[in-house]
C-alpha cells in the first residue's frame, strides 16, 4: 500500500509545500489521539511520502542543506547630496525668517523644507533645495501669487531669474 493511499482512507490528502515541508490536509477534523498518531506516522515515512508526491524528491530533501547565496551589495540610494544639504541649512535660515510672509502666500511649512525620494529635480523638493540659497549677490524675493524669485547676474553680465512656485495639492 502507497503511503499517500494509507493517509487518504483516513480522509487526509497530503500536499507538498514550496519550502519542502508535507502538508496534511484534513488532520484538523480528526480527534486529538487520531492526529497524534496520524502526524506522527507521517513524520517516520516523510520520506516515502515526498517520493510519491514528487518523483524529482532529492531536490526536495537536500533543500535545507543548501548553502545560501551571498547578498548582493546594493550601494545605498542617497538623493540628497552634500552640496544639497548646504544649501538646505541657508535656504532653511531664510525661509524661517520669512516663514509668516510665505505661509500668508499658501506655503506651509511642509512643501518649504521636503525632500523627496527620488533624485533631485524630479518630484516634490521643497524650495530649500534649490541651489541658488549660497550664490553670492542673490536677490531673493516672495513675488504676490507666493513665488519665491531668485534674481542675479551670471558671469556674462546678464540678469537671469528663478522661480520656485508652490504647488497646488489636490486634497480630498
Amino acid at each position: 500500500m502507497r503511503a499517500t493511499d494509507h493517509l487518504e482512507k483516513y480522509g487526509i490528502t497530503p500536499r507538498l509545500k514550496t519550502n519542502g515541508k508535507i502538508g496534511l490536509q484534513g488532520v484538523g477534523s480528526l480527534p486529538e489521539s487520531a492526529k497524534a498518531e496520524i502526524i506522527a506516522w507521517a513524520k517516520s515515512n516523510r520520506e516515502n511520502i515526498l517520493q510519491e508526491l514528487n518523483p524529482d524528491v532529492k531536490n526536495v530533501l537536500t533543500y535545507k542543506g543548501l548553502p545560501r547565496c551571498k547578498k548582493r551589495h546594493r550601494p545605498k540610494f542617497r538623493p540628497v547630496t552634500g552640496l544639497m544639504v548646504e544649501s538646505w541649512r541657508v535656504g532653511r535660515k531664510w525661509i524661517l525668517e520669512h516663514l509668516d510672509e510665505l505661509e500668508a502666500a499658501g506655503w506651509t511649512r511642509h512643501e518649504l523644507l521636503r525632500a523627496d525620494r527620488f533624485r533631485y529635480p524630479c518630484g516634490n523638493w521643497g524650495p530649500a533645495f534649490t541651489g541658488r540659497w549660497e550664490k553670492e549677490k542673490v536677490k531673493i524675493e516672495i513675488e504676490t501669487t507666493g513665488a519665491i524669485v531668485f534674481t542675479w547676474t551670471d558671469s556674462a553680465g546678464r540678469p537671469l531669474r528663478q522661480k520656485a512656485a508652490r504647488i497646488p495639492t489636490l486634497k480630498g
